[in-house]
Order: C-alpha cells, then structure tokens, then sequence
C-alpha cells in the first residue's frame, strides 16, 4: 500500500471523524467518538497528516481528499 501501519490507522480515523461530523457531532464529541484523549490531540493528528485545523478543514467547499487505502 506504500503506507506504514500508523498512516494507514491515522487516515482511517480521519476518515471516521469526517462521518461523525456529517453526522451533526459537535468537534468535541468527535474527539472522544473518535478515540481521542481530547479535542487538541485530534487537532494535533490533523496538522500531523497535513491537513488544516479541523474548523478550516470542515468549513471548505472543496470535497474531502483523505486518502483512501481500503474500501
């Protein structure tokens, strides 16, 4: 997959938070939802995988490019 076990991990969490917050979650519900110990850790995890804060993240019109390694 040219990924290492903790990016392939780190996407599919990502992956999940972006189901949550479609589904009307509020960022700090997603954090715990998700897994994470609090809000920043899950921010922490956003810039670590070069992705933008999650509000800006969220907030863009563009769609959503996390990878993909599965289906």
């Amino acid at each position: 997959m040219g990924a290492t076990p903790k990016t392939v991990s780190r996407v599919a969490r990502l992956q999940h938070v972006c189901r949550l917050w479609d589904a009307g979650k509020t960022l700090t519900e997603i954090a715990f939802a998700a897994g994470y110990s609090d809000q920043p850790h899950m921010v922490h995890d956003f810039r670590t995988s070069r992705e933008p804060a999650p509000e800006a993240f969220f907030s863009q019109a563009t769609p959503r490019n996390l990878p993909t390694f599965y289906k």
